[in-house]
């Protein structure tokens, strides 16, 4: 039976097997004589997953030859000279095209990712979000979603850790549904938290989801929503395995009244300096 692909919907009799985390990585990886590789996947429900391969562990077949062949190659031969010195620990200097490209290709992966079960039953980005990434002309991660990215300097090769993110405000009966990935690969680590909080908002990145205090405006630059500034990699706070752990509790937090979620959009607008009409 002819199953869809996971990015444009086309049905295809002859979906291709995408790694979730390129070879290109791998070997490069390999060539320091990192490997085998191990990714664990975290869960809201406090179960966890563990991968182990040869590469970097993860695959999917539900990628059509098109996309496989056009914009995913594209998008990986765009990424792979930005981000190997980040993954290799050398300094770099990053554009704002580099910062975007970097944010569409995690967006991308993380897409994937979720496509594998890492992120249980649910399934966040819906088909609307995912094929806009091979059919809208300006391509760019969900307005839903906040990118960082730090540097990592801990024992692993590679970790992922996914999370379901669920944030309830009191005295509202709704969640606040979204999901987390907080990854390293070589030297680099970010995170992703993509959410659907202020679902009536012009613009969703002024609520400021609540979460722990802690130096991250000294260990992670955020590349999304997008910033017209150049980096100057790395960052001055280099995270280890602690430090990880770390990025990945920040928010697990207390619940907030509707006082404190409106204080939280009020951040955002003098964050981000906009409106919400």
């Amino acid at each position: 039976m002819a199953r869809r692909c996971v990015f444009c919907q086309t049905e295809s009799g002859q979906l291709t097997t995408e790694h979730v985390w390129p070879q290109w990585i791998s070997r490069l990886l390999t060539k320091r004589g990192a490997g085998p590789y191990t990714v664990d996947t975290f869960r809201a429900d406090g179960t966890n997953r563990t991968f182990t391969g040869r590469v970097m562990p993860l695959t999917i077949r539900g990628v059509c030859g098109t996309c496989n062949g056009t914009w995913l190659s594209e998008l990986e031969g765009i990424v792979q000279p930005i981000l190997t010195p980040l993954i290799l620990g050398m300094r770099a200097t990053l554009s704002f095209e580099d910062q975007l490209a970097i944010g569409v290709w995690i967006t991308k992966t993380v897409m994937l990712l979720e496509q594998t079960g890492s992120f249980g039953t649910e399934i966040f980005f819906t088909p609307a979000e995912r094929r806009s990434m091979c059919t809208d002309r300006w391509l760019q991660p969900p307005k839903r979603a906040v990118i960082w990215l730090g540097q990592y300097c801990g024992t692993s090769v590679s970790i992922t850790e996914v999370e379901s993110l669920r944030l309830r405000y009191r005295r509202t009966p709704t969640d606040i549904v979204g999901s987390i990935v907080t990854f390293a690969i070589g030297s680099l680590a970010g995170q992703m938290l993509c959410h659907r909080a202020g679902e009536g908002l012009h613009d969703p990145h002024i609520v400021q989801l609540p979460m722990r205090p802690g130096p991250w405006d000294e260990t992670l630059f955020p590349i999304w929503p997008a910033r017209d500034e150049e980096i100057a990699w790395p960052p001055r706070i280099v995270v280890d395995d602690r430090g990880i752990r770390m990025l990945r509790e920040r928010w697990h937090v207390p619940l907030l009244s509707p006082f404190e979620f409106q204080q939280r959009i009020e951040e955002g607008l003098r964050l981000y300096g906009k409106t919400s009409g």
